[in-house]
């Protein structure tokens, strides 16, 4: 498994994502072939070299054939498109969580329920080919653990189908939440909404990477040249140097006590935490002041997802404060394995601590669906005694 490592120097935005993906050394014929999987006509999609500010970049254009394409989509249409696609698993879920991303982030902004938002320009075919692509072209490379470098910014005015709305799009602000940008002099569109929601939906802010080994680079180039830097994304490819037998990294623990809160509000708070990108979440049972019972309400959360969790407690709960540090975590390394069972594939999670396999769990749900769609209970296929 490798890290890859984003260094947006002059933006980011799908196409210069692609170009960098496909510098670095996945083959456009590889990313065409995967996207048949999902669109097979109406669109072309090319690659150059080019030269920006002296810096030899590759960039990859997305070429609609029919301007009727750039129509509004709803999220739900994308989605059962990506779903129902013939795309590897891994490709088809990330996909997903950033198209569904995208669709809630839209949702809020224009203040319609999320089963009736739409994706405008970002549900066009050429910003599918850009996120469908940049899944498949990171999977190619064998990339686990995804980091990116602070967005640089520029203001101004774009036109969009609500007509002209200003810099950063409002999409690109709220999917940016938690994560540090800078602010460039000059007007102009540096970070797309699709470029935002491919980084920060599949990647972590860049803190500190792990140590590594590079196994390769690319550079993609943007279409517009900027008067005070070189218009390009760096991308950086390379595999884990241990410092041990797992992986260490550094999150935030974010914890509250709770003693006049019901079990009902406590199950629903732990589920918005969990869905506002708590990696893990849970409660403890607890005596309180004056001998009362309580819980103890504990999160854990990554740099970009930390004050959204935060501010879901204090939505969600009656705690007037919270306490949170940071913490270093070790872990397996992961990767998925398909099984065959009497009643049909499943996909089971692999942690291996060094070279050596240590523990394997199926994903539950798959058991649940196979399971369901062979007319089993879980536990049989799981070959549970009893």
């Amino acid at each position: 498994m490798s890290i890859a490592i984003f260094d947006l120097l002059g933006g980011a935005s799908g196409d210069m994502i692609l170009g960098a993906i496909v510098d670095a050394g996945v083959p456009l014929d590889r990313l065409r072939r995967g996207l048949r999987g999902v669109l097979r006509t109406g669109y072309t999609i090319s690659a150059r070299r080019v030269v920006k500010s002296g810096l030899s970049a590759t960039s990859v254009r997305v070429h609609v054939a029919d301007a009727a394409h750039h129509h509004a989509r709803p999220v739900s249409e994308i989605l059962r498109l990506v779903d129902r696609s013939r795309l590897p698993d891994r490709v088809k879920h990330d996909a997903h969580r950033i198209f569904e991303r995208l669709g809630r982030v839209e949702a809020r902004i224009h203040g319609v329920p999320f089963a009736r938002s739409h994706l405008h320009e970002a549900g066009a075919v050429d910003a599918i080919v850009d996120v469908v692509g940049a899944c498949l072209g990171l999977a190619a490379l064998d990339v686990e653990t995804v980091h990116a470098g602070a967005f640089p910014l520029r203001r101004g005015t774009v036109r969009t189908s609500h007509g002209p709305l200003p810099l950063p799009a409002p999409a690109t602000t709220a999917l940016l939440r938690g994560w540090p940008v800078e602010w460039l002099e000059g007007p102009g569109e540096t970070v797309t909404p699709t470029g935002a929601a491919i980084l920060t939906t599949l990647g972590r802010p860049d803190t500190l990477p792990p140590p590594m080994r590079i196994t390769s680079t690319g550079l993609g180039a943007g279409t517009r040249d900027w008067p005070d830097r070189a218009n390009v994304l760096r991308l950086t490819v390379g595999t884990a140097v241990s410092r041990g037998e797992g992986d260490t990294d550094a999150v935030w623990e974010v914890a509250c006590n709770l003693d006049d809160c019901t079990p009902q509000i406590v199950a629903h708070a732990l589920e918005r935490c969990l869905a506002a990108g708590a990696l893990d979440a849970w409660v403890t049972p607890v005596t309180m002041k004056k001998g009362r019972p309580g819980w103890m309400f504990t999160t854990l959360v990554g740099e970009a997802e930390r004050r959204a969790v935060e501010e879901t407690i204090f939505a969600e709960t009656p705690t007037f404060g919270l306490r949170r540090h940071r913490v270093e975590r070790e872990t397996l390394r992961r990767s998925w394995e398909r099984v065959k069972t009497p009643y049909g594939p499943v996909r089971v999670k692999v942690g291996r601590r060094g070279t050596r396999a240590v523990t394997r769990a199926p994903e539950f749900e798959e058991v649940r669906r196979v399971a369901g769609a062979a007319g089993v209970s879980p536990k049989r296929l799981l070959g549970v005694p009893g």
